[in-house]
């Protein structure tokens, strides 16, 4: 593997095999995408623990394609709450859970952020090219969330 892998932890070489996993399928649909949330901040090397979920932004008509073709279930119910996603996917790769997420917007005030996948940068992890949200835009994720985990990450995220 790579820098910034980590296969002495079972729970990590677990989220590495699942993120190798989604990256080769995302690659072969041709759809723009982007890894947000904890599993961004592994690959950005702030946290060296292993996420315990996968987090995917992709356009709601991407999601919808990659829907039909692979027989996934839409779990999205419009939400309530801080987060929404039009399409909610969770393939099956193992014991890390994924989710695919469907033009997902963060409500903030009384609108709505839609993140754009134009501003993913590319990084290179555990011999891997993944689009994440850039760090300084992680922490601006975060924040609208107010759950206490996203304020821990928020401050790391501002730290690194």
């Amino acid at each position: 593997m790579g820098e910034g892998c980590n296969e002495n932890l079972t729970p990590h070489a677990e989220f590495v095999a699942a993120l190798e996993q989604i990256v080769r399928l995302l690659r072969c649909e041709g759809f723009p995408w982007m890894l947000i949330g904890g599993a961004a901040m592994a690959v950005h090397g702030v946290d060296d623990t292993a996420p315990a979920d996968i987090d995917i932004v992709l356009s709601g008509s991407a999601a919808a394609h990659i829907a039909a073709r692979h027989g996934w279930q839409n779990y999205a119910d419009g939400g309530s709450g801080p987060l929404r996603s039009d399409y909610i996917l969770r393939p099956d790769l193992g014991r890390v859970p994924v989710e695919l997420l469907g033009n997902f917007r963060i409500r903030d005030g009384d609108g709505w952020i839609h993140l754009a996948l134009a501003r993913a940068v590319t990084v290179s992890w555990c011999e891997q090219q993944v689009p994440v949200l850039p760090l300084n835009q992680l922490a601006q994720l975060f924040r609208p969330i107010r759950r206490e985990k996203d304020f821990r990450r928020a401050a790391l995220v501002s730290g690194s």
